[in-house]
């Protein structure tokens, strides 16, 4: 089984469409719906109400970290593989189907990635850090490409038994970079992730009401990001590797 999920503040101009896109992708493939709207006060809960084949958590608002979390807590004890898509945002048809075949054929991997495409004003532009997808290789490893960073959560899937497993995988206490923060903890700890090629994750950037699209607005991100993310992952490195790896050093350099 497939687990979806969703998080949603005042989305009643999206939602719609990304629920049926999400439940048409890859109809072949068993899949649950988690959806937490996160403190709505437009039409959005309305417009849940119209799908019944979905589970659905209301909270006050409280921000896309505490929102995913509490998703993590219903997925089901069938879930092998766990998605997250903004309430904004849409996959490609066989998204759900050629992840789900690329960890049957790679059972080391643990965390797959796919081409992500920018969508502004209807035009479609290639995301910049699509360029790991030129290579030949399906697997990366960081040690042997330590270019190759990742800290958009759009497109990436995840076996269920490597979150479900980790209490409040998501930081709390921050209100921006705590998709990347989370991605690239998991990505140091088992050194290499998939690339799912022949795919697309459709990264809305018209919607300024994204939980995880706001937070990025934020003045206060700049100097609280140095000390609480950058710093935590060259201790993370220093921790399982004796040294700043590479691959964090380069991602401090590139995100700076």
């Amino acid at each position: 089984m497939f687990s979806v999920i969703i998080t949603t503040h005042n989305s009643a101009r999206h939602i719609k469409k990304t629920l049926d896109n999400i439940l048409h992708a890859s109809e072949n493939i068993q899949k649950e719906i988690i959806l937490v709207d996160d403190g709505s006060t437009d039409n959005t809960r309305n417009i849940i109400k119209e799908f019944n084949n979905i589970k659905v958590i209301y909270q006050d608002n409280k921000g896309v970290s505490t929102a995913r979390n509490k998703a993590l807590s219903f997925v089901s004890d069938k879930s092998k593989l766990i998605t997250f898509i903004d309430d904004s945002d849409k996959v490609s048809s066989n998204f759900f189907e050629n992840h789900l075949l690329f960890f049957e054929q790679n059972t080391d991997i643990n965390i797959t990635f796919s081409p992500i495409i920018n969508v502004q004003n209807k035009n479609l532009k290639r995301n910049p850090l699509n360029y790991c997808f030129d290579t030949d290789k399906n697997i990366v490893n960081i040690f042997e490409d330590y270019k190759y960073i990742r800290f958009h959560i759009g497109g990436v899937v995840f076996r269920s038994n490597i979150l479900k497993t980790i209490q409040n995988p998501f930081d709390q206490n921050i209100h921006f970079w705590e998709d990347a923060k989370m991605i690239n903890s998991l990505i140091v700890k088992y050194k290499e992730y998939g690339l799912v090629k022949d795919v697309h994750y459709f990264y809305n950037l018209d919607d300024e009401n994204s939980l995880s699209k706001a937070s990025w607005s934020k003045s206060e991100r700049y100097s609280y990001h140095i000390k609480n993310n950058y710093l935590y992952m060259i201790d993370l490195s220093l921790y399982y590797y004796g040294v700043v790896i590479d691959y964090i050093q380069y991602l401090v350099l590139l995100q700076s």
